[in-house]
């Protein structure tokens, strides 16, 4: 499942919406944007990442490396 929580810069949010996109930043220790959190089935968090330099191939390759560590615990 995906589930995007979005901070915009220029447009405010609903004042539910923005306590709850805070709540989740705080719960998951957000400090900057972009931030990808990765689960595993059972919801529980195995990693987190931000901007990846060097395109999609390189974004896969960090989320894979995170997954893997994951699946060898």
């Amino acid at each position: 499942m995906l589930v995007e929580v979005d901070f915009p810069q220029t447009k405010p949010l609903p004042k539910a919406k923005q306590e709850q996109h805070e709540k989740l930043a705080k719960e998951y220790n957000i400090e900057g944007f972009p931030t990808v959190v990765v689960f595993d089935a059972e919801g529980k968090k195995i990693g987190q990442l931000g901007y990846v330099e060097g395109g999609p191939a390189a974004f896969i390759k960090e989320l894979e490396a995170i997954t893997k560590k994951s699946s060898t615990k």
